[in-house]
């Protein structure tokens, strides 16, 4: 078990999180510390750094 953090939602955004592993699926809730599955920490941590990555791609790429 891993204890994970996710921001609360800003405007527009859902105020949970679901993710799916393997079948299953969790409601991750943003704005409070939660235990997480390590399967459930890694989905979120990978899809924190795809998003980071799709922004920093975006930035590089806008035309101002």
């Amino acid at each position: 078990m891993k204890t994970v953090f996710l921001p609360r939602a800003q405007k527009g955004q859902e105020a949970d999180i679901f993710v799916g592993v393997n079948g299953q699926g969790w409601r991750i809730q943003r704005g409070v510390e939660v235990q997480v599955d390590d399967a459930v920490a890694e989905v979120l941590a990978n899809a924190r750094a795809a998003q980071e990555k799709n922004d920093a791609f975006l930035q590089e790429n806008s035309q101002d």
